[in-house]
């Protein structure tokens, strides 16, 4: 199995959670493991809010040079349909996977 570059891997997962009844649920848990750099945690919000899903409560970790990030969110008050978690997950691989420009090379 080749090894991959921190840099270019990037795990979006969703887990459904709260109530025990689909209609009740009230957030989605967002599970982002990613290498770790300057700016991050502020453009997985900006991605976060571009789609208009609120942050209901985040656990943010670091753990030497990945971030391990979670991510309780909602959309006006209830759990992420499916086409939302999946449009969520997809902004996020892609922002989150796009090598690093070097603001020099503009």
């Amino acid at each position: 199995m080749a090894t991959q570059d921190l840099h270019t891997t990037m795990m979006a997962t969703m887990d459904r959670e709260g109530t025990t009844t689909m209609q009740n649920m009230t957030h989605i848990l967002l599970y982002i493991e990613t290498a770790d750099r300057p700016g991050l945690l502020m453009e997985i919000i900006q991605i976060i809010n571009d789609t208009n899903i609120s942050v209901e409560s985040a656990e943010i970790d670091t753990e030497g040079l990945v971030a391990k990030d979670k991510f309780h969110v909602s959309y006006r008050g209830a759990a992420l349909n499916n086409s939302l978690s999946q449009v969520l997950t997809n902004s996020l691989r892609y922002s989150l996977r796009r090598p690093d420009t070097d603001e020099d090379s503009y």
